[in-house]
């Protein structure tokens, strides 16, 4: 049959590919012989015909058993199995087992020409009574392991692979299929182990470099990949994938003029790879040559229109050209061919905010958000867009929404807490609440109010995240505040809305007990404290309530008899709180003397601004917004939009870091997510600030931080040089600011980078 009375070439190509992949080895030789009887030499059907013979063996064919049928028997299986006659196979094998049923051989060949038909579950039939015949029989899982991969069954396939490499370790081949497996199980370290056995084995397998070379990427080891890629192209000088795929890595190791090369060589290996076009214009895009990138785009899409990522990528590059409506039209067009592309609507909203529609760009925040939740990028761009706008709103769809963002690393409580209260003031039990404190008219049932707050979830997690820089919620907190101090010293039984006084105090806590309070209250406070000791001292528990009160006035770590509370079995709410406010304090406490001191001396400003913070550690945080992909220096200042000659100076891929003057940890955690392949050491006067720092830094599992003690007048004892230095609202606490910053500047390396943050008063 000529493909060209039924078919299209390209339309019987595009099939007989489909089949091969599904495994259907009959339906693609089949169609792969009539495009080549219509078009002998046809490149395409001649490698695919090819790549079949390849990988036809289902494994190695057994060698011959005592149950076997004669050899000429068995050569005639194998002959019409190789030459693709699938069904032939299939019945001859049918028609000899009836002499010889028990025939490993004639099983094995009857199982792969079923496979070969795509008939997979039948397959593994067939395979699992090869193995009840012979259950050491390590081809006899490699075989059934192919076939339920086929048929999605991965972690079985897994498993079968796994069982034959333990009967037979020298088969490369297999440990290249586990991989593979794994691989698309997202268990790509041991998919990239895997792939590492078979090098051994076979250490020309050009095909095994490039899959571990692509789980080495997804892992994130991309120097290691593209030493794997290149190993690629040493053995196969002729691989247009292994280029892409270098392209690939290179541009996200920051080193897009190599990338652009690599995919260059690529296209002109394979003047057809869309994906090598898409790569060399985000090369293209990094180096800021937009234009060229949207040439190299406008290949790709005119080679294959329906290439989502092609017109994604493009519309980055016209956001960056200011070309916005084109940018929102290249969208649309993705989201057209490819309606769950994530990207696309994250692209689209990006768009969209640099255009003011603000509304339209959210809904798409919110679709990237609900196509991939665990998308920690999305959820920050989504978090950006809600901080330039003001709700109007606080329906149940955006309570989910807000309480999901302040759960994520890459989202700043602090920088949403504006938003949450905004939209807090369209719910109606908050605004009800909040009216009566504006207007001095409050109910004077403490108890009723803090219940009803505390059935409000949004509110209760932004207290305990975040200060709340808003005058009307703070009045309403300093009252409150009062007022449950007078409840719980009533005698009147226990408080009620015990998630609320939680949050409260943690609240209190975070914000360094900002409120004011009168002398009523701190007379109060004395007496509870006094009574709250004497409880403990008889070994007697204390209402949660009490507790919670008196850490919102004072750091319950304060108390003489603080570690007390630790004996006790708590509600969850107060768990909270006796966590932070003695658990962590005393973490804090075990891990001071380990910090290591560039200087024990100080002259006197320093001293003074160290006493401060060894006081007041500061500021408190819960959780900080970290980057969820860490960046080359730059990429980073690309995204900054630094007007620099970037391609005249020479980053370091490895960049050693200095933040001076860290505090409690969110410059130092920032920045080390922030720069690939980073080194930091982040260095305060304080040692109160730096122990807060480090159980953050551990709490978080961060491990590219050191940190030290020391003044950076001091910093001329230390023998390192850095890439980058940063100093945020530092130098303008010291006596003589320029003498710190001329310190500084000798610690810099000739091609370093340094980030100065300062505080003016006028």
């Amino acid at each position: 049959m000529s493909p060209s009375q039924q078919l299209t070439i390209e339309q019987a190509i595009s099939q007989a590919e489909k089949a091969a992949r599904q495994g259907n080895v009959a339906v693609a030789r089949q169609l792969y012989n009539a495009i080549l009887r219509h078009q002998s030499n046809h490149p395409i059907a001649t490698q695919g015909l090819r790549k079949l013979q390849q990988e036809l063996p289902y494994h190695q064919l057994l060698p011959a058993q005592m149950a076997d049928p004669s050899p000429d028997q068995i050569n005639a299986l194998i002959n019409l199995y190789h030459s693709g006659q699938m069904t032939k196979a299939e019945q001859a094998c049918k028609e000899l087992m009836q002499t010889y049923p028990e025939s490993l051989t004639v099983l094995n060949v009857l199982g792969a020409a079923l496979a070969g038909q795509g008939q997979f579950q039948q397959a593994v039939q067939v395979f699992d009574n090869m193995i009840q015949l012979k259950p050491n029989l390590a081809e006899a899982y490699i075989n059934r392991g192919v076939a339920l991969k086929k048929l999605g069954q991965l972690e079985a396939a897994a498993a079968d692979y796994e069982k034959a490499i333990r009967l037979k370790r020298n088969l490369a081949e297999t440990y290249i299929d586990r991989g593979n497996t794994l691989t698309e199980l997202g268990q790509l370290e041991v998919a990239a182990a895997n792939y590492e056995k078979a090098i051994r084995l076979k250490l020309d397998l050009a095909e095994t470099y490039i899959n571990r070379g692509n789980a080495l990427t997804e892992l994130g080891q991309l120097e290691v990949a593209a030493a794997n890629y290149e190993k690629v192209i040493q053995l196969k000088p002729d691989s247009a994938e292994a280029y892409n795929n270098r392209g690939n890595a290179l541009t996200e190791l920051g080193r897009p003029e190599a990338a652009v090369e690599s995919y260059s060589k690529a296209i002109e290996l394979k003047p057809n790879l869309v994906e090598a076009y898409s790569g060399r214009g985000d090369a293209l895009t990094e180096l800021g040559q937009l234009e060229a990138a949207m040439d190299s785009y406008d290949q790709a899409i005119e080679l294959q229109p329906d290439y989502a990522e092609a017109y994604i990528n493009r519309s980055d590059a016209l956001t960056k050209l200011g070309q916005l409506e084109a940018a929102v039209d290249s969208c649309n067009r993705a989201i057209q061919i490819q309606p769950d592309y994530a990207e696309a609507y994250i692209n689209h909203g990006n768009a969209l905010q640099e255009l003011g529609r603000l509304g339209e760009a959210v809904e798409n925040y919110r679709k990237a958000i609900s196509i991939a939740p665990q998308n920690g990028l999305f959820w920050a761009d989504y978090a950006e867009c809600l901080q330039s706008m003001k709700p109007t709103s606080c329906g149940n769809d955006f309570v989910h929404d807000l309480l999901q963002m302040l759960e994520q690393p890459t989202v700043s409580p602090h920088g949403l807490s504006e938003t949450v209260i905004s939209a807090l003031r369209y719910y109606p039990k908050f605004l009800r609440i909040l009216e009566l404190f504006k207007s001095n008219h409050a109910d004077k049932d403490i108890d009723h109010l803090t219940v009803q707050l505390s059935t409000i979830p949004l509110l209760l997690r932004v207290m305990e995240l975040s200060p709340i820089a808003d005058l009307d919620v703070e009045r309403m907190f300093s009252k409150m505040r009062a007022s449950m101090l007078t409840r719980v010293t009533s005698g009147r039984g226990e408080a009620q809305g015990l998630p609320f006084y939680a949050a409260l105090t943690i609240h209190c806590f975070t914000n360094e007990y900002v409120f004011s309070e009168s002398e009523e209250e701190k007379q109060k406070i004395e007496l509870l404290q006094e009574e709250v000791k004497s409880t403990l001292e008889k070994g007697k528990p204390v209402p949660p309530t009490r507790i919670a009160v008196l850490g919102a006035y004072r750091p319950l770590s304060s108390f003489s008899w603080a570690d007390d509370l630790l004996r006790f079995k708590w509600p969850n709410d107060m768990k909270k709180v006796i966590i932070a406010q003695v658990n962590d304090v005393r973490e804090e406490q075990a891990l001071r003397p380990n910090i290591p001191r560039l200087t024990a001396r100080e002259n006197k400003v320093s001293q003074a601004v160290r006493n401060q913070y060894e006081e007041n550690p500061y500021p408190r945080w819960i959780k900080t917004g970290l980057r969820d992909k860490p960046k080359t220096i730059i990429q980073v200042l690309q995204a900054i939009k630094i007007h620099h000659n970037l391609e005249a100076q020479q980053f370091s891929n490895e960049p050693d870091i200095l933040v001076a003057g860290c505090g409690t940890g969110q410059h130092a955690l920032i920045t080390a997510s922030r720069f690939l392949n980073c080194n930091v050491l982040a260095m305060d006067l304080s040692l109160s600030s730096l122990s807060y720092a480090m159980r953050k830094t551990q709490e978080l599992g961060i491990t590219n931080i050191e940190y030290m003690q020391g003044d950076i007048l001091k910093l001329d004892q230390l023998e390192r040089q850095f890439d980058i230095i940063e100093s945020v609202g530092v130098l303008h606490h010291m006596d003589d600011p320029l003498a710190g910053w001329k310190v500084l500047v000798d610690r810099l390396r000739s091609d370093g980078l340094m980030k100065i943050g300062l505080c003016i008063v006028i």
